[in-house]
């Protein structure tokens, strides 16, 4: 997107995105939407240099209002019933959920959510159980931002297909996603990095999110998802 037009959207976006969500809520249609996050917090570049962008607490903030305002937003086990049961004029049901064991989920997201009064589900993988862990795709990011050259050779020597020249942070995310998970964890250790260069990610030990949750005042703002293997293993 060009900046240019940026202030432009900025000012119209919102009220014709309004405007035209109370048009669709005269329908009948029994829809709704389950919206995935991945990091939240202050961006290091402009968006097109991100392999996955993160959301500033700005923003991230502005759309939780914006849900609270316009959707119904559920737990994510309460969609499909959620869905199912919409009536003509009433609002869209929304879910928010959270991919990855992130400290922004708790450090930039959860108060922010519990500000507004929203609730939202974390789905765990249990990758910083014993410790921090950094994603494949951190590494390569790392990597990039510290020697694009290098961090390219680093994926076209374990690609089936290289890269080409002089590819963007994104061109090489997608190589890497071509690959084997036995493959894209040998082009990982290449890249280096191994550890996130963040404190430990204790807090995303599944059972130290359920006391966290349990504690909470109704448990509003979040819930933890983790399969009982993760729980036995934490």
């Amino acid at each position: 997107m060009k900046r240019s037009l940026r202030p432009v959207i900025r000012a119209l976006g919102t009220p014709l995105a309004a405007l035209g969500l109370a048009v669709l809520r005269l329908s009948g249609r029994r829809v709704g939407l389950a919206l995935l996050y991945h990091s939240t917090g202050e961006p290091r570049h402009e968006p097109e240099l991100d392999i996955v962008p993160p959301h500033s607490p700005g923003l991230f903030a502005g759309q939780m209002r914006h849900l609270r305002r316009w959707y119904r937003v559920v737990d994510s086990t309460e969609l499909l019933v959620a869905v199912s049961s919409r009536r003509r004029g009433a609002r869209f049901p929304v879910a928010i959920t959270f991919d990855d064991d992130l400290p922004e989920h708790v450090r930039v997201a959860l108060p922010i959510l519990e500000r507004e009064g929203l609730r939202a589900t974390f789905f765990l993988c249990g990758a910083s159980l014993d410790g921090p862990f950094a994603f494949w795709w951190e590494r390569l990011q790392r990597a990039f931002d510290r020697d694009a050259g290098a961090a390219a050779a680093a994926v076209a020597d374990g690609s089936r297909e290289p890269p080409g020249t002089a590819p963007t942070v994104r061109k090489l995310a997608e190589s890497i996603e071509q690959l084997s998970p036995v493959d894209r964890e040998g082009v990982a250790a290449r890249l280096g990095f191994p550890l996130a260069r963040r404190p430990s990610c204790c807090w995303c030990a599944p059972k130290s999110l359920r006391a966290r949750q349990d504690n909470a005042s109704g448990g509003r703002g979040w819930r933890a998802e983790a399969s009982e293997a993760l729980l036995r293993a934490s």
